[in-house]
C-alpha cells in the first residue's frame, strides 16, 4: 500500500511540478503568451474555432494537433489561458517537443518546467529519449495532467520530403501519425482533443525564426469533438480513428 501511494504522489507531483524556475519565468511566459493570443484573435491574424470542445477544467487530457511548424508549442497552451491563470500548475499543459529545438538552446530555459523532451531517430541513444519521454507522459497523464502532442512525429513539410503523408478530401496534408498519442490515450483512458492548424507555416516558415510573419498572414486553429477510445481497441485501430479525425477537422468549415 505505501509503495502503491508513494507511486501515485509521484505522478501527482509530476503533474503538478511547479518550482522557483515555473513561477519566475515559465507563467509569466504562459500568461504573455495568452494575452498575446488573445491580441491576436481581436485583430483578426488569428480565428480559433470552437474552442468550447476542450473540456473545461478536465485533467489527464492529450490536444494531439497537426505540426505544420515551429509556432504550435506556442500557439496551443495559451487556449488554457481562463483555467492556468487561477491554478498554474495543475493546468499549465506539458509540451512535447523535439529536444534540440526548443529544449537545448539555452534561450529556451523558460520553456523546460512545461517541455517533455523527446529525440527523434534510431541510434540507442534517441530509442532511450524517446522511453524517457513515454514514461513522463505517462506520469503526467496519471498524476492528472495535461499534454499538447504531436503526432506527426515531425513537422509537416518534412513528412511530404519523405513521403509520409495523407490528405484530406479538399487536398489539406497530414503526415503519417505515429501511435504515440493514441497509445498513451489507451493505456490511461485519457481524453484526447484532436486540433488543427493551418497558417503557422507561412506566419514562421521554415528558416524565418524567430520573426513570425503576423502583419502578413492568419493562423486558424480548429478545435475537433473530443474523442475516446473503446477498451478493445487496438492501437492501429485508435492510431487511424486520431488521423480520420485530424483529416475531417481540417476540413470542416467554421
Amino acid at each position: 500500500m505505501f509503495r502503491t501511494d508513494t507511486r501515485a504522489a509521484k505522478k501527482e507531483g509530476e503533474a503538478d511540478k511547479g518550482g522557483s524556475l515555473f513561477y519566475l519565468f515559465s507563467y509569466p511566459a504562459a500568461l504573455l503568451f495568452g494575452i498575446g493570443l488573445s491580441l491576436l484573435k481581436r485583430t483578426g491574424r488569428l480565428k480559433v474555432v470552437h474552442q468550447e470542445r476542450i473540456p473545461a477544467w478536465q485533467r489527464n487530457l492529450i490536444l494531439a494537433c497537426n505540426h505544420p511548424s515551429l509556432l504550435e508549442p506556442f500557439l496551443i497552451p495559451p487556449l488554457f489561458l481562463r483555467e492556468y491563470v487561477l491554478r498554474p500548475s495543475k493546468f499549465l499543459p506539458w509540451s512535447v517537443a523535439d529536444k534540440g529545438n526548443f529544449y537545448d538552446p539555452w534561450y529556451f530555459f523558460w520553456l523546460r518546467p512545461r517541455l517533455i523532451p523527446l529525440e527523434r531517430g534510431a541510434s540507442w541513444r534517441q530509442k532511450y529519449s524517446q522511453v524517457t519521454a513515454l514514461r513522463k507522459m505517462q506520469n503526467v497523464l496519471e498524476g492528472g495532467g495535461r499534454i499538447v502532442i504531436f503526432p506527426e512525429g515531425t513537422r509537416t513539410f518534412k513528412a511530404i520530403l519523405n513521403g509520409g503523408v495523407r490528405y484530406s478530401k479538399t487536398g489539406k496534408v497530414l503526415g503519417k501519425l505515429c501511435s504515440g498519442a493514441a497509445g498513451i490515450a489507451l493505456r490511461r483512458t485519457s481524453t484526447v482533443v484532436p486540433v488543427w492548424i493551418e497558417g503557422s507555416e507561412r506566419v514562421l516558415p521554415s528558416g524565418r525564426f524567430p520573426l513570425p510573419l503576423f502583419w502578413k498572414h492568419r493562423i486558424r486553429i480548429a478545435i475537433g469533438e473530443p474523442l475516446s477510445f473503446p477498451k478493445d481497441a487496438t492501437l492501429q485501430e485508435a492510431t487511424e480513428k486520431l488521423a480520420r479525425a485530424l483529416l475531417e477537422l481540417a476540413d470542416a468549415e467554421a
